[in-house]
């Protein structure tokens, strides 16, 4: 970005084209905005004719990112590494390269006179924010929300005279593809024809399996209850919850985390700096009361202080450039190698940084050299001398209620969070545990790797992959800002959180819902107010998106299957073309003027949901200029 806050384009390859070009691109959250930018920067260079048209009833951010949403909801990401923009360090497919501000950038650059002009009863307080944003503090969702639209203003504001961009809040509820150059979008103000669409779709709410629909049920059934279904906590309703109700939260993960906020900070309730427990809660009075826990019976951990400088990664030890080009060469990885040397790669920088740190007399070099030789670091860190009692252990880390019991459960949950607080501040450049688990992060590039060249079988992919791995990745490395940790260590201190224990069940039962631990039995409890406090699944063929489900009728989406040993296993992914996100249909049929990229993906694709990050060559960056790439090729 210049001094004056214009943004530069690079240009290169520059190939000239004269051909009308209408466009349609459903979805303005992130990835919505990032394909007009790349339509943009294509246009502008090849100087083409181009009407770009973007639906979205949310608006400009898409549902998750509005400007108006609660404060008190923030990213989980710090704002040095969101941004919208290409870089030099983005592999593009031919297009020109656009730098523009990151998130902290534009904050401190444009948001003082850009936030002003802004209607949103917000915009004070985000001014006040953006003033005073840390580049490793975290963003509230709403100031990420009024950059998309700054953003969306932007490019529009500096597109060509022959660049026409519209932008529609409505829902598109069918898509009909008639040739290679011509496809048909029904809204509720009729049927649009464009030569091409890309739908960068997030998340849709499902209809109930059956045993969330008897819950619903039964809470229509009877005065007094209330249901919540899996969906983004900021749309959620929670006028009708009061101090007098009882909440049970489903779900120790990231959208607990945010009704938890909701419902005791976002009602007026404070934290004030304790000895005890790091912070002390101070209710408002309007809190409910609330019952929360999981599968596991522990939320996810906690996300380290940020010491890292732009684009800076761990190298890789193991799963290195050789070794996956060697993969590719084979054609095959197995799962269990995959996933050992994953490990490894956590513990080595573990041990590296224990050792500097506390055992001098080891010889570091030495034993950096063992780890990589024999790719077992925690044997190789005993050898050295490493006690016993610092070394890394998997079962414990990955499931820590293997390490108490239903009679030292409260106290020793209590001190878990306290801890895994004071690790995560200890940062993830010096913190031998918190920048372990960074680790998961940075090597998200080579997993991916893995994942779209198909190194995995059938087998290895559901068994290892979905179900070794990514529970295992999103418990350590997707969690929520550390101070979140010690907000939840402080409410359940204070008597407004209990959790309940692993092996969470809920069951209807008069006049509310019974809560309960299997594993520690006499941890039983009972609300009037159930919220599945977790994001929808991603399964296309339940989606209540009425768009989907159309698509589906017509026989336009695919489902990613796995054969798991014979067996039939709908992911619930829709599949398209790896290399440019070209939609394939039912039959197999690949449509080379309809793109589909993002959270309906998942599981096809992997991790969906990472914001773009710059100065790292970013996936979601990347594809997006491929699919604009093949996009415009094919409609030349």
């Amino acid at each position: 970005m210049t001094k004056n806050g214009r943004i530069k384009v690079l240009f290169f390859n520059t190939l000239q084209r004269r051909f009308p070009m209408k466009i349609a691109i459903v979805g303005a959250g992130p990835r919505g905005l990032m394909t007009m930018e790349r339509l943009v920067a294509w246009q502008q260079r090849d100087h083409f004719p181009l009407t770009i048209s973007i639906y979205d009833p949310a608006g400009i951010g898409g549902k998750v990112w509005q400007p108006t949403q609660p404060l008190a909801l923030i990213m989980n990401t710090i704002p040095i590494q969101i941004t919208l923009f290409t870089d030099r360090s983005v592999r593009l497919s031919g297009g020109p390269v656009t730098t523009g501000p990151n998130l902290y950038e534009w904050a401190h650059t444009i948001a003082a006179n850009w936030l002003p002009q802004q209607p949103w009863p917000t915009q004070t307080a985000l001014q006040q924010e953006a003033a005073q944003l840390h580049p490793r503090g975290y963003a509230t969702r709403a100031l990420y929300g009024a950059y998309t639209h700054w953003f969306y203003e932007y490019v529009t504001t500096h597109a060509s005279a022959e660049t026409e961009i519209h932008f529609s809040p409505m829902m598109v509820t069918d898509l009909q593809w008639q040739d290679d150059h011509t496809v048909l979008l029904q809204t509720a103000a009729g049927t649009t024809t464009f030569n091409g669409a890309v739908l960068a779709l997030g998340y849709s709410e499902n209809q109930l399996p059956a045993d969330q629909q008897k819950l619903a049920d039964h809470a229509a059934a009877n005065k007094g209850l209330h249901y919540i279904p899996q969906r983004n906590p900021a749309d959620a309703d929670l006028s009708n919850i009061d101090n007098t109700d009882t909440v049970i939260l489903r779900g120790l993960g990231l959208s607990f985390f945010d009704y938890t906020t909701l419902l005791t900070a976002g009602r007026g309730g404070t934290f004030t700096e304790s000895a005890e427990h790091g912070f002390k809660y101070h209710p408002s009075g309007r809190e409910p009361r609330i019952l929360a826990s999981s599968r596991s019976g522990f939320p996810y951990r906690a996300k380290g202080y940020n010491e890292k400088d732009d684009g800076e990664e761990d190298t890789p030890q193991f799963l290195t450039a050789a070794r996956l080009a060697a993969w590719k060469k084979a054609g095959h990885v197995a799962g269990a190698e995959f996933w050992q040397l994953l490990q490894a790669e956590v513990e080595y920088v573990y041990y590296s940084l224990l050792v500097q740190r506390e055992f001098s007399a080891i010889d570091l070099s030495q034993l950096q050299d063992q780890m990589r030789k024999t790719a077992t670091p925690t044997a190789a860190a005993q050898a050295a001398g490493v006690p016993t009692a610092q070394l890394w252990q998997w079962p414990t880390i990955l499931a820590p209620r293997k390490a108490t019991d239903a009679a030292q459960y409260a106290d020793y949950l209590l001190n878990y969070l306290i801890q895994d607080y004071q690790e995560a501040e200890k940062g993830t450049k010096t913190g031998p545990f918190t920048s372990a688990l960074e680790v998961l992060r940075d090597m998200r590039d080579p997993i991916r790797q893995i994942v779209e060249t198909g190194l995995l079988t059938d087998d290895d992919y559901d068994h290892v992959f979905l179900h070794e791995f990514q529970p295992a990745n999103d418990f350590l490395s997707i969690g929520p800002p550390a101070h979140r940790i010690q907000e939840l260590a402080a409410l359940i201190a204070a008597g407004v959180v209990t959790i309940v224990g692993p092996d969470m069940t809920v069951s209807p039962t008069t006049g509310g819902f019974t809560v309960s631990s299997q594993a520690y039995s006499d941890r039983t409890y009972r609300g009037n107010v159930l919220i599945e406090a977790r994001l929808p699944a991603v399964h296309y063929q339940t989606a209540i998106n009425p768009l989907l489900r159309q698509m589906n009728a017509h026989g336009l989406l695919h489902g990613y299957v796995l054969h798991p040993s014979g067996q039939t296993v709908p992911t619930g992914a829709v599949t398209v073309n790896r290399q440019n996100a070209a939609l394939i249909t039912a039959t197999g049929q690949e449509l080379p003027n309809v793109a589909l990229y993002g959270i309906p993906t998942e599981g096809y694709h992997w991790l969906t949901t990472a914001s773009p990050r710059p100065d790292v060559n970013d996936l979601s960056l990347r594809e997006t200029d491929a699919l604009v790439a093949a996009l415009i090729q094919h409609l030349s």
